[in-house]
């Protein structure tokens, strides 16, 4: 079991490595403004699941990101598409 500081600096590392090809991926996708709040959602969302995330990426050496890559990139899709709904007319 990891203590608090380790379970933060550990999601704080997946957020330096993630947040930026996130971010670029959705406002491209998506628009700037569209992008930049899926991002955050996304990121808050796996900050929620961390411990859920992470343990399923991770069952052997905590080194292997792609799991919590991928929930964090359905999430940010999910929310994305769930904003483009509610501002079209």
């Amino acid at each position: 079991m990891l203590s608090e500081q380790e379970h933060v600096d550990e999601f704080t590392s997946f957020v330096e490595d993630v947040e930026p090809k996130l971010r670029l991926a959705l406002c491209a996708n998506f628009g700037k403004d569209l992008g930049r709040e899926a991002t955050a959602d996304a990121l808050a969302f796996a900050w929620e699941h961390w411990e859920r995330i992470d343990e399923a990426a991770n069952p052997q050496p905590r080194t292997n990101m792609s799991h919590s890559w991928r929930a964090v990139e359905r999430q940010a899709r999910s929310r994305s598409r769930r904003l483009i709904r509610r501002k079209r007319p």
